[in-house]
């Protein structure tokens, strides 16, 4: 009766028990069938403190029915409606917040590898619903999936229904308890499920299934537009192309800026805003909240974190350090029988290097002396390498006064190039963080 693919043999699987029929009816599938998957069931109780006297007795009625079935559980109360008033969330939001910090914390804490919920059918419809009268995108008509957080949270009995749940706790001659918060229809859900569903069915009986099926093609779709997305993307960028389509341009733009935390605090204006960028001149830039900034570069949108400070400039050294977003390695190796062409490594000569010489970021004024023996500026250097302007900025130089002798991770001058002469031999090498 439920999904057996997502367990494995050895998972210790905390059942999201409330006390209501859904949570009551997987616990107990789960336990009958603990043996035959080879898992351990335990159960996790969260007491949101919204009901009072009420919530507490429920959290009453699980322990006993764990004890019953030989269940170990886990117990959390948090304080729903302050945390609600505090944070400026929906109670409904800030019920389900504190939910999972609790689910967080017992998977931190080893009690459990996995959380199940008793999501069915019919709260998945309801979703699907809320997410389409919200303005969602196509990922919102997916509703729940069935796994969350990497595999660690799984809902096995997603393809249920309702009808089905109360025939397995009839059954079974299982009790539950009945949240009377349920009929309070100024919860969202709540309307949906008691006010707005019921009056579709009395018109399409079978609307809750057809909202599935749908949300099973939006998923299918999804996942097809998000594995063409990823071929645009390559790190934080989204690669610029000339038949590059609106939504799938966006929707990498939209994964990239996931990718880097951002969550909230962008709206579909600023995705927009990126994708005007691709018409631009290069350095262009769009800021996306307050954590992330796109700019134009020359084949690609780069996204970067917002407001790092760099630092101005350090003493030359040798050693592994951090230098505003690269971790570079400066360090001595032997003169003799080095390959001194090595991809994506540098070899300078340091007895040629100014004894003065510093770590910093470019400046007005720096030139460099190439193999060519041409000196340019810096900024034409850089830009004949095609590297942008907003990326030029965050480069580490090794230099003295005007004079660039390297930028590390793109080259170096031919003033500290290595020859037969060189006793000082220095590998530089850098990554990104």
């Amino acid at each position: 009766m439920f999904d057996k693919s997502l367990f494995k043999k050895g998972d210790v699987v905390a059942v999201a028990l409330s006390g209501g029929k859904d949570s009551v009816c997987l616990a107990h599938a789960l336990k009958k069938c603990e043996g035959e998957l080879g898992i351990t069931v335990k159960a996790i109780n969260v007491e949101h403190g919204i009901r009072k006297e009420r919530s507490v007795l429920d959290s009453a009625f699980v322990k006993d029915f764990c004890a019953k079935l030989n269940i170990e559980l886990k117990c959390y109360a948090v304080n729903v409606l302050k945390y609600s008033e505090e944070e400026g969330l929906s109670v409904e939001t800030a019920a389900r917040v504190l939910r999972y910090q609790c689910f967080d914390n017992a998977l931190i804490e080893g009690f459990c590898n996995k959380i199940a919920t008793a999501h069915h059918a019919g709260d998945n419809a309801e979703t699907v619903l809320m997410n389409i009268f919200r303005g969602s995108s196509v990922s919102g008509a997916c509703g729940i999936s069935k796994t969350a957080n990497g595999g660690k949270i799984i809902r096995p009995i997603l393809k249920l229904t309702a009808e089905d749940i109360i025939k397995y706790v009839s059954a079974n001659n299982l009790n539950y308890v009945t949240d009377e918060s349920n009929e309070d229809i100024s919860y969202t859900r709540n309307f949906l499920r008691n006010e707005v569903i019921p009056l579709i069915e009395s018109r399409f009986p079978c609307a809750k299934r057809a909202i599935n099926r749908f949300s099973e093609i939006a998923f299918e779709e999804n996942e097809l537009l998000n594995g063409l997305c990823q071929k645009l993307i390559k790190g934080n960028s989204v690669k610029i192309v000339e038949d590059n389509e609106k939504p799938l341009f966006m929707r990498a733009a939209l994964l990239v800026i996931k990718k880097m935390g951002v969550v909230k605090d962008f709206e579909n204006s600023h995705l927009l805003a990126v994708y005007n960028l691709k018409n631009s001149q290069v350095g262009a830039r769009v800021e996306i909240g307050e954590t992330v900034v796109a700019y134009k570069s020359y084949d690609c949108i780069e996204f970067l974190p917002l407001n790092r400070n760099q630092p101005q400039e350090i003493a030359f050294k040798e050693g592994s350090f951090v230098f505003g977003d690269y971790i570079i390695n400066i360090e001595r190796v032997n003169a003799n029988g080095t390959n001194v062409k090595q991809e994506g490594v540098w070899f300078i000569d340091g007895d040629k290097l100014p004894y003065n010489a510093i770590i910093r970021t470019k400046r007005p004024g720096d030139q460099i002396k190439t193999f060519g023996k041409v000196t340019k500026s810096l900024k034409k250097f850089l830009t004949d390498k095609k590297i942008p302007a907003h990326l030029s900025a965050s480069l580490a130089v090794i230099a003295c006064e005007s004079d660039v002798y390297a930028v590390i991770g793109v080259d170096i001058s031919c003033k500290v190039a290595v020859d037969e002469g060189t006793k000082s031999l220095l590998k530089i090498s850098c990554s990104k963080i």
